[in-house]
């Protein structure tokens, strides 16, 4: 009997460990601190950057950055790389799956020749941290992202220095930029 009653308290811990932290109050949700504001022509819009690439795997992937007018920021992770350079991206995924999974969503903000990028990063535990990227604008369709920096509750839990260029492509169709998590 004992025995089972350790096991069953044991289920619950875990149950309780690995279930939504924001909803146990384990974990706050945290706000970005780039403030929104309207871009300006330093870089072309009406289409996706892509860069980050990850040539190590069988099929090479590469991530997607969109930028917005408004400021807002859109990320769709591991595309695959000839479809990215080819500017065929899919852009209907994007527009279902996306609008419901706020770590693909941010900011962005340009200041003379540089670049930063705030977005969420979600967790399996439900808590969402972030991810902070600054780079260098080479041109009006390529920027080098050179620091990324991964925090939690304010503090850098890791810094990354990618040197990841990012290209860029136009799209006649681009994915609306409205979601439920930066308004």
């Amino acid at each position: 009997m004992l025995k089972i009653g350790l096991n069953s308290s044991l289920i619950f811990l875990i149950v309780i460990l690995f279930s939504n932290c924001e909803k146990n109050d384990l974990c706050k949700d945290v706000e970005l601190s780039i403030a929104r504001t309207n871009h300006t022509d330093s870089l072309k819009i009406d289409g996706y950057y892509f860069g980050d690439v990850n040539s190590n795997s069988s099929m090479p992937f590469a991530n997607i950055y969109y930028l917005y007018t408004n400021g807002l920021f859109f990320t769709s992770e591991a595309s695959d790389l000839d479809k990215a350079k080819a500017g065929a991206i899919t852009v209907d995924v994007e527009n279902n799956v996306g609008k419901q999974i706020k770590g693909l969503w941010g900011l962005f903000r340009v200041s003379n020749n540089t670049i930063e990028i705030e977005r969420w990063r979600s967790r399996p535990n439900g808590c969402e941290t972030i991810i902070y990227e600054r780079g260098e604008i080479l041109n009006d369709t390529t920027f080098v992202i050179t620091v990324r920096e991964h925090r939690t509750n304010g503090e850098v839990k890791l810094t990354e220095t990618p040197n990841s260029t990012f290209s860029f492509r136009p799209l006649a169709e681009k994915p609306d930029s409205t979601n439920s998590f930066v308004q």
